[in-house]
């Protein structure tokens, strides 16, 4: 759960899906087609064309909802010391050891937007702890990978 690790198995790669479970069972994450990379200094903002942010369960009553990309200079942020982050603002933040701390956090909308946008939406509060996260990239059928590769 580590800043490091995340960045460890993520930087250079897109595009991503990224999966978050609340310690109540709220699932929420985001989409970027933009690589997660180190610039030069700290952390910086990465444009995106189609990036979105999404709920899939609340306690809210939103429905499954896609958050659209408003603000898309803003789309992702690259941070050393941070998982990873989607927005200026930040609308999802994923702390480092975020399955042991509080530090995450949604101030949904400010780069992402769409009905029933609000801090709580994704995770019921605007601070949250994380229980699990993953993050995927999809993979050509025909790449020479071999299965067990694929799965790891």
């Amino acid at each position: 759960y580590s800043a490091s690790s995340f960045h460890r198995h993520c930087d250079g790669i897109s595009p991503t899906y990224v999966i978050v479970l609340g310690t109540r069972g709220e699932i929420c994450g985001g989409f970027s087609d933009a690589a997660w990379g180190r610039p030069p200094g700290k952390s910086h903002y990465v444009h995106s064309e189609r990036a979105f942010v999404f709920t899939l369960y609340n306690h809210q009553d939103v429905p499954p909802t896609q958050f659209h990309l408003v603000k898309k200079p803003f789309a992702i942020c690259y941070h050393p010391d941070s998982g990873p982050i989607f927005g200026a603002g930040a609308d999802l933040l994923i702390s480092s050891n975020c399955n042991t701390n509080m530090d995450s956090y949604s101030n949904l909308p400010h780069t992402y937007d769409g009905e029933g946008a609000s801090p709580s939406v994704l995770m019921g509060d605007y601070n949250f702890m994380v229980a699990d996260y993953e993050v995927f990239t999809p993979i050509n059928s025909s790449s020479k990978m071999n299965k067990s590769e694929r799965y790891q």
